[in-house]
């Protein structure tokens, strides 16, 4: 009998289930790290795709930004409907199409957590002279890591923050090269995901909105500094033909007006969206 027998032997049972378990468990938890490094190399991978696209001057034909606002964690019934509505769902039309995710949370606007992947050719576009296996496995890795970032992503703030600039991360991700959304040739659509309740100290709908009654944008605008802030700032760069804005508000924590929906479809209006592609 070999000494490593001998040593099992003499050891109790249970002690030797433990060691077991414990090495079954180190395997199980070096598989989801090695897991983890696939995804996040995938990740990495779409988004040196979108430099590269930008280095040879690819045209990119479809932009597609998720908002999140995590200024309050985002409670599980929201999260589950961002994954049925976006994230499982999520098609897109060309090789090379841009999604970005965004989330407004403490930080500045301009320092926003954020991912921004470019994708493979789709399902439908796959030829019989194209490698199929390769194509569909480039697919399924583009899903995941795109479902994996939203999970990091809106996961990102645990606390409330104390403002909510969401107007200002909106103008951010319009203008600024840090989100892959500023390219006003592209077909851009944006998808705002929040409670819609603005408050910062020049525009706060817990100031403005009364009870169960929110103003009209219209009405709004009769604030002399609200005016200014809309007229100076708040203007999106858009193609008015092109760009399309979609509202998702969230199921809020308590009593909250829906109201509020009509003030941002008449704000979106004014920034320079042709009213027909703003929905809700």
């Amino acid at each position: 009998m070999s000494l490593e027998l001998i040593m099992i032997k003499n050891i109790p049972f249970l002690i030797v289930f433990y060691l077991l378990t414990s090495i079954s468990s180190a395997f199980a938890d070096a598989s989801i790290v090695q897991n983890t490094s696939i995804v996040q190399n995938n990740i990495q991978f779409f988004t040196n795709l979108c430099d590269k696209n930008k280095a040879e001057k690819k045209p990119v034909k479809n932009s597609t930004l998720l908002l999140i606002d995590a200024t309050d964690p985002v409670i599980t019934s929201n999260a589950q409907n961002l994954r049925d509505n976006f994230i499982k769902s999520f098609d897109w039309k060309e090789e090379g199409d841009r999604v970005s995710i965004v989330i407004l949370s403490d930080k500045p606007v301009a320092t926003s957590d954020f991912v921004t992947m470019c994708a493979p050719v789709p399902n439908y576009k796959i030829t019989a002279t194209m490698a199929k296996l390769v194509q569909q496995k480039q697919i399924r890795a583009f899903k995941e890591g795109l479902s994996y970032s939203f999970e990091s992503l809106v996961n990102t703030n645990k606390s409330s923050a104390k403002n909510t600039s969401l107007i200002e991360l909106i103008v951010e991700v319009f203008r600024s090269k840090r989100f892959g959304f500023d390219d006003v040739s592209s077909k851009r659509h944006l998808i705002i995901a929040s409670d819609l309740y603005q408050n910062t100290d020049q525009l706060s709908f817990y100031k403005l909105c009364k009870g169960n009654s929110c103003p009209t944008f219209k009405e709004s605008m009769k604030d002399r500094e609200v005016d200014i802030f809309m007229n100076k700032f708040a203007k999106l760069q858009t193609n008015s033909n092109t760009d399309s804005v979609e509202i998702y508000q969230f199921q809020p924590r308590s009593k909250m007006n829906f109201s509020i929906t009509d003030w941002w479809t008449e704000y979106f209006h004014f920034a320079g969206i042709n009213s027909l592609n703003i929905h809700h």
